[in-house]
C-alpha cells in the first residue's frame, strides 16, 4: 500500500551548528539526526522502553524535538508543529519451560502487551518555537565543550551517571580500572570492540565535519568520560555483553522501519535477517536470542495493530 505524499519514512537530517548570538559557525561539527516518520506536520518518534513515563519526562525537558524540527525544515523543507512519541513497554515476562517454542512465547508477549496497563502509550508534544534559540545555544555550547575536552585531553567523570536507567554504565569497568591506576588496554581488547560512532547514521554521505547527534550531546553532558569511550574512542561492549534490552530495541527498530516502508510481513522478515547477521554470543546465547527476537516481533506486531499503515 503506497504512502500518502506527505509521509516520509526514516530520513536523515543535518544542519550547521552555530552560535545564535553571534552567528559564528562551528568549523568542526555538524548536527545530524534520524527521523523515524513524518506524517504531515507531525514527526513520529517511536521507542520500546522499560518505563514510558520516565522516558516522556526526559524528552519533555530536553531539546530533541526542537532540533528535529529545525533540521527537518532546513533539510526536508517540512515544517514540524508536533512530535508524537509512540511508546511500547518491553514485555517483562520471560521465555520459560511452559513455552513449547519461541513462537508460543512471542504470542504470550503479544497478549501481555495488549493487556498490561500503560504498555502502549501515545504522548504528543507541541513544538515550542520559543525554545529554538535555547536549543541552538545548547548544541553550540556542547560542541565547544567537546573541543575543550579534546584540546586539554581531559574528559571528566560523573559518578552520578554510573547507574542511570536502573543499570550500570557499560564503561564502568574501564573507569574503575583507570581510577586504580591500571592499564585499560587489555580490558578493551578482551571485552570491547570498535564500532561506528553513530551506527544509526551509517548510510549518510561523508563530510569533512564530525557528527554531533542529540544522543551523543546528552551523553557528553551526562558524563564526559562516557562520551570519550563511546564516541571519541568508538568502542562498545562486545556483542555477547549487550543487554537484552538493547538487543530487543535494535531488532524491534529494524522491524518498525520495514513495517513503515513495506508492511508487517516485511518487518518480521527483516527482524529475522538482522538476527542472523547479529547473533548473540556466549552462555545461553540461543535462549537469549530467541527471547529477545520474540519480544521484538511481538512489539512490532502490536504496534502494527495500534498504528496501521
Amino acid at each position: 500500500m503506497p504512502f500518502p505524499s506527505d509521509v516520509l519514512v526514516e530520513r536523515n537530517v543535518t544542519m550547521s551548528i552555530y552560535n545564535p548570538n553571534t552567528t559564528g559557525q562551528s568549523r568542526t561539527f555538524r548536527y545530524m539526526g534520524k527521523i523515524d516518520l513524518i506524517e504531515g506536520s507531525t514527526l513520529v518518534d517511536w521507542k520500546n522502553v522499560s518505563d514510558p513515563q520516565q522516558y516522556i519526562q526526559s524528552r519533555t525537558i530536553g531539546y530533541q524535538q526542537e532540533l528535529y524540527a529545525l533540521a527537518a525544515e532546513m533539510c526536508l523543507d517540512r515544517r514540524i508543529d508536533k512530535i508524537e512519541y509512540r511508546l511500547i513497554k518491553r514485555p517483562s515476562i520471560k521465555l520459560c519451560g511452559k513455552d513449547s517454542s519461541p513462537s508460543t512465547y512471542e504470542q504470550r508477549c503479544v497478549e501481555w502487551l495488549k493487556n498490561e496497563p500503560g504498555a502502549i502509550l501515545v504522548h504528543p508534544v507541541d513544538i515550542n518555537p520559543a525554545r529554538f534559540k535555547a536549543a541552538k545555544l545548547w548544541l553550540w555550547n556542547v560542541s565547544q565543550r567537546i573541543l575543550d575536552a579534546r584540546r586539554d585531553d581531559l574528559w571528566l567523570t560523573n559518578e552520578n551517571a554510573c547507574r542511570l536507567w536502573m543499570r550500570e554504565c557499560e564503561y564502568m569497568p574501564l573507569c574503575i580500572c583507570e581510577a586504580n591506576g591500571g592499564d585499560c588496554g587489555w580490558m578493551i581488547k578482551e571485552r570491547y570492540e570498535e564500532r561506528p560512532q553513530h551506527e544509526e547514521l551509517e548510510d549518510v554521505e561523508p563530510s569533512d565535519k564530525d557528527t554531533l547527534t542529540y544522543s551523543s550531546g546528552t551523553t557528553f553532558t551526562a558524563c564526559e568520560r562516557k562520551y570519550y569511550w563511546r564516541y571519541f574512542m568508538s568502542i562498545r561492549p562486545q556483542r555477547d555483553d549487550t543487554s537484552d534490552a538493547l538487543y530487543t530495541g535494535s531488532a524491534s527498530h529494524i522491524g518498525m522501519e520495514w513495517y513503515a516502508k513495506e508492511g508487517i510481513d516485511s518487518a518480521l522478515d527483516h527482524i529475522t535477517k538482522w538476527a542472523d547477521v547479529h547473533p548473540v554470543i556466549g552462555m545461553d546465547a540461543a535462549t537469549k536470542q530467541d527471547q529477545a527476537i520474540a519480544r521484538a516481533r511481538a512489539i512490532v506486531r502490536v504496534a502494527a495493530e495500534r498504528w496501521p499503515r
